[in-house]
């Protein structure tokens, strides 16, 4: 008896919170927690003119650390419009603020993550160095 064919599960997509995160890490492991802050901060500021739902994303220092709020959105992984908003922000907003401080080291880092190049995430400037 054969069994059915079955197709491949699809790998689970990550919610726009866990790519924040992500993102954070890889981000602040370069240049630090405060840096990460001020770049986010920066890149928020701008971009919730063109999405204001962005202004939802509050940053805050905690002690030595920080800690965020996000959009309720972006912690259910089949809200693929969260991801899309993170996705315009980091494109639109801080990758050019990335490249004017560290030219593609950022990008490259980036990169390196897949969950990060999957989203869309990791700028496609470190892609044509290669």
């Amino acid at each position: 008896m054969s069994s059915p064919s079955r197709e491949p599960a699809s790998p689970r997509r990550a919610s726009a919170a866990e790519l924040f995160q992500r993102l954070w890490d890889e981000v602040a492991d370069l240049v630090g927690s405060a840096a990460t802050a001020a770049l986010l901060r920066r890149a928020l500021k701008r971009a919730s003119a063109k999405q204001p739902e962005l202004a939802a994303v509050v940053l805050r220092r905690e002690g030595l650390g920080y800690a965020w709020v996000l959009p309720g959105a972006w912690h259910d992984p089949a809200q693929r419009d969260a991801v899309e908003q993170l996705r315009r922000l980091v494109r639109d907003d801080l990758h050019p603020l990335f490249r004017e401080l560290t030219g593609l080291v950022i990008a490259r880092r980036l990169a390196q993550a897949p969950e990060l190049v999957e989203a869309g995430l990791a700028g496609e400037e470190a892609n044509d160095e290669r």
